[in-house]
């Protein structure tokens, strides 16, 4: 009996790896250059390829928040630590949609690009990395997102839910004022990658 009740109590005081769960794939996605399919777990890190027209959605299953990683992306997992699922990724280029539960516990996520840095939680967000330009793009639908850029860490941008924010190419080598977008300009890029 005090074996079972040992047993009991180690199986409840053992945490349980972080999970990232494969929720639905279009098209034709790859992960370390291996198909990916429904259901499937990513337990290392790693890198999710999407060609066009195709899509890979990430259930992050210990911090109540999802991926959904866009057509013609890559998206690195750089680490995963257990219990929080993935700490630090890179979306190298392409597009890439996350949220989560606003209250979300525990340390925020780091999602990068090679131009920023941006702490996460509780949010929702669309970002876009254009490699050719060497761009960075954010469009925050709810919550709130620090970036940091990576070249100059002294120079960060706080982005609020209906604005944009960019670096890089185009936009400047540091940040400018976000800019709040009008409800049709948001619509549209609510519809890119939809919740």
């Amino acid at each position: 009996m005090k074996a079972l009740f040992s047993t009991l109590v180690l199986c409840f005081t053992i945490p349980t790896l972080a999970e990232i769960k494969v929720t639905q794939v279009r098209g034709k996605v790859l992960y370390n250059k291996e198909p990916v399919s429904k259901g499937m777990i990513l337990k290392e890190s790693g890198q999710i390829l999407t060609a066009k027209q195709s899509l890979c959605r990430l259930s992050l299953t210990n911090s109540n928040s999802q991926v959904i990683v866009g057509p013609k992306s890559a998206y690195m997992i750089d680490e995963i630590e257990k219990d929080k699922g993935p700490s630090t990724a890179t979306l190298l280029k392409g597009t890439l949609r996350y949220f989560s539960s606003p209250g979300t516990k525990g340390k925020p996520a780091n999602i990068k690009t090679k131009q920023a840095s941006m702490g996460i939680r509780g949010t929702d967000f669309l970002l876009v990395a254009t490699a050719l330009l060497g761009e960075t793009e954010i469009v925050l639908f709810e919550g709130n997102v620090e970036m940091t850029n990576l070249s100059k860490p002294s120079d960060k941008l706080d982005v609020k839910g209906g604005q944009w924010g960019g670096l890089g190419g185009r936009f400047g080598a540091t940040f400018q004022p976000a800019i709040s977008l009008p409800k049709n300009v948001l619509n549209v890029f609510d519809n890119k990658l939809k919740k």
